[in-house]
Parts: C-alpha cells; sequence; structure tokens
C-alpha cells in the first residue's frame, strides 16, 4: 500500500484527497518506482482544484513529473536501484503523476541519474524543461 493524491471526476461531482491504494491500481507501464520527489506546478494547482481543462482521464494522480528509484523493472535498459526521473509525456493529465508515493510508467519516458546524486534529480528535472532564454539567464 502507499499514499497517493488522486483525483475525480463523475456525475456527483469533482473531488480530491489522499487515499490509500495497491500497485494493482497503478496505470499499466514497465517500470515502476518509489518516488522520492516531485515537484508542484501552476498545472498541477488547476488538476487538484479542478478550474481548467487539465486532466484529461478520471481518476488521475496529479504531478507533472517526478524523481526517484527503480523498485521493479520489466524492461532490459532500466535496472531495480535505478534513480531516475520522468517528466513531459502528459504525466498528470493522461496518465499518473508524481503525487504518489509510487509510480508505474513506460520505460521510453524516463531520463537515468544513476550518476547523479539523490538530492540533485528534482533540480535536474526542472533544469531540463526550462525554456531555452531562461537556460541562458541561469547561466546554463
Amino acid at each position: 500500500m502507499f499514499r497517493a493524491l488522486l483525483v475525480d471526476r463523475s456525475d456527483d461531482g469533482f473531488s480530491a484527497g489522499l487515499t490509500e491504494l495497491d500497485d494493482d491500481a497503478l496505470p499499466e507501464g514497465d517500470v515502476l518506482v518509489d518516488v522520492a520527489h516531485s515537484t508542484v506546478n501552476y498545472k498541477d494547482g488547476l488538476a487538484v482544484t479542478n478550474a481548467s481543462p487539465i486532466v484529461r482521464s478520471w481518476p488521475m494522480v496529479p504531478g507533472i513529473d517526478l524523481a526517484g528509484t527503480v523498485a521493479v523493472s520489466g524492461h532490459p535498459d532500466v535496472s531495480v536501484g535505478d534513480r531516475v526521473v520522468v517528466n513531459g509525456w502528459g504525466i498528470g493529465e493522461e496518465t499518473w503523476g508524481g503525487f504518489a508515493q509510487r509510480a508505474r510508467h513506460i520505460a521510453h519516458i524516463r531520463q537515468s541519474l544513476s550518476g547523479y546524486p539523490k538530492q540533485s534529480a528534482q533540480i535536474i528535472a526542472e533544469l531540463r524543461v526550462l525554456q531555452p532564454h531562461q537556460q541562458r539567464a541561469a547561466g546554463i
């Protein structure tokens, strides 16, 4: 069991709250990640308040990115213990995102961070999505 922020919409309205889930509730994928970090982004705020049509599939675990350690892998290029970042590819919008203690994704959407300290994972994820002019301003 793990904790997750789950948003849902039905005929009865919108709901958002912390819940306990098991791995069977996760979407299909070949890499299971123990999530260590996620950021809060403007889109995440819209998703958890139902203020804009950000979420495209219900129910949803929001969170447009995550960083963590691979717990289970069914992919030959990904090993248990690899540190990874996942962002983009519609996570938190079309497939479950990082506001949970566990996440399952397809291997090709992750970026390995095995050569970096664990605490650097989320910083690298955020730098990766900066616009080119922001990268130049930051000296990257």
